[in-house]
């Protein structure tokens, strides 16, 4: 409920807000705009009403919201407020539809017109101005019409399944808090993220480095894979049959070589022990 004394000629209703409940802001003299929240649902009977200066009303949620409205035991009595064109018993209709009957029995005894924004549906005569985002769904309805002169696109609106997507990645743990057993949630979140289907809905998911900053984490925390130990491959040569083969030139010489010295060597021992023996 906002309070009456506030001298606000401006409000933006929290984000979060899934209903403004009837009668919200009656009678609020000194309010010139109002912006609604992209969670917005449904507005309640006579939210606005009475709000005399109100000239601009920000909608921010894709579809449009709900237009409650209660019963009024004086449209029965006054019969002010018949929609229909020319008269009846005596009263004016207002010129808003060519039939008798909108929302009311054959007995002309139950009326439920709307009145959420200034004044009764029909009766208000100072324009109001209706900024819409560009993608809204729902804005160009009979109703809004007749509460609305004017209206304007936005930016786009977040759809039902971009917003699904900022609550989940909200709903993630802290970055300092996360752990492995954290990495489905962090998955799921990014599956959401890639199912939604344009790059513009993509863009208003405003929280997306929070996901980033997750899968960043949670990557940092898996340990590291072990290193199996090289074994050979079956059926290829290992790796000292495979140095054979290619010095296998070089080995034979240096084998040869090899034999050369120590039967020289041999042989000079012998030679000197038989002159040894000699002398």
């Amino acid at each position: 409920c906002y309070p009456m004394g506030k001298q606000n000629i401006s409000y933006t209703v929290e984000d979060g807000t899934v209903r403004v409940s009837a009668r919200a802001f009656y009678g609020v003299k000194s309010l010139r705009t109002v912006t609604l929240p992209l969670t917005l649902a449904a507005i309640g009977d006579k939210a606005f009403y009475g709000c005399s200066d109100l000239y601009m009303v920000v909608f921010r949620s894709y579809d449009a919201p709900i237009l409650e409205e209660e019963y009024d035991e004086s449209y029965a009595v006054s019969l002010e407020n018949l929609p229909f064109e020319g008269y009846f018993s005596g009263y004016e209709g207002l010129g808003i539809i060519k039939y008798y009957m909108w929302n009311i029995t054959s007995e002309m005894s139950d009326f439920y017109y709307g009145a959420n924004f200034v004044d009764y549906i029909g009766h208000i005569s100072s324009p109001i101005v209706m900024v819409k985002p560009a993608n809204g769904n729902g804005y160009d309805t009979f109703i809004f019409e007749q509460y609305f002169s004017e209206v304007v696109n936005g930016s786009n609106a977040a759809t039902a399944q971009t917003l699904a997507v900022i609550d989940m990645i909200n709903a993630l743990p802290a970055n300092i808090n996360l752990t492995l057993a954290d990495a489905p949630l962090v998955e799921a979140a990014r599956a959401a993220y890639d199912a939604i289907p344009s790059v513009e809905q993509q863009a208003l998911v405003t929280n997306y480095r929070v996901l980033l900053d997750a899968e960043e984490t949670i990557e940092y925390l898996k340990p590291e894979p072990e290193t199996p130990p090289e074994t050979d491959t079956p059926g290829e040569p290992g790796s000292a049959e495979q140095f054979f083969k290619d010095n296998m030139w070089g080995l034979i010489i240096a084998g040869v070589l090899l034999l050369a010295v120590i039967g020289l060597t041999v042989y000079i021992v012998i030679q000197k022990k038989n002159n040894k023996h000699n002398a």
